[in-house]
């Protein structure tokens, strides 16, 4: 669950050789969903202590499976291992102070972990059921920490890169599109 830890892994398969040509292609394909974030509109600055993602599952195994007609690898089937799910946290350091805001002094748009910075999470492609966005956040003006959750939806592919956009707003809602 440490995004330090996570790798991004590309397999590669030749597929039926039907003579010996000296020559083998290979199909490359990435077996992961790298899941990523970045600051979408903030109407309200504060503090975030964190930023996770729960029920997502942690184990499972992968099926090569390739196409007859061409050889190719044609998909990557992922089936999960019956050991549950888990929580992923982004590593923030201390606090992350935001504010609204495009420019020097604010954070619209600003990547929070992604490939580029090394915090993109790796994780196995899988349909979200029951999982959840959450952010632990304290308002500018404020000593409460506030938790704000929202529900993930939909469908991991292998080989994608999803990019969570988190708006908050200053009612404390947050909300996100999400683009594959």
């Amino acid at each position: 669950t440490n995004v330090a830890n996570h790798k991004d892994v590309v397999v590669a398969r030749s597929g039926i050789q039907e003579a010996n040509t000296g020559l083998v292609p290979l199909n490359f394909q990435h077996i992961f969903t790298a899941v990523q974030f970045k600051f979408g509109e903030i109407k309200k600055a504060g503090q975030i202590h964190s930023i996770s993602i729960e029920g997502i599952h942690l184990n499972g195994s992968l099926d090569l499976a390739y196409e007859s007609a061409s050889g190719f690898m044609a998909m990557i089937a992922w089936s999960y291992n019956d050991d549950g799910t888990a929580t992923f946290s982004l590593p923030l350091g201390n606090n992350m102070n935001i504010t609204g805001g495009d420019g020097e002094n604010g954070n619209d748009g600003d990547a929070i972990g992604t490939l580029e910075n090394g915090f993109a999470l790796m994780m196995i492609p899988q349909t979200l059921e029951g999982a959840k966005l959450i952010i632990e956040y304290t308002p500018e003006g404020s000593d409460t920490e506030v938790e704000m959750k929202a529900n993930l939806i939909g469908t991991w592919a292998a080989g994608k890169v999803v990019t969570y956009t988190i708006s908050i707003s200053e009612i404390l809602d947050i909300w996100f599109n999400n683009t594959t």
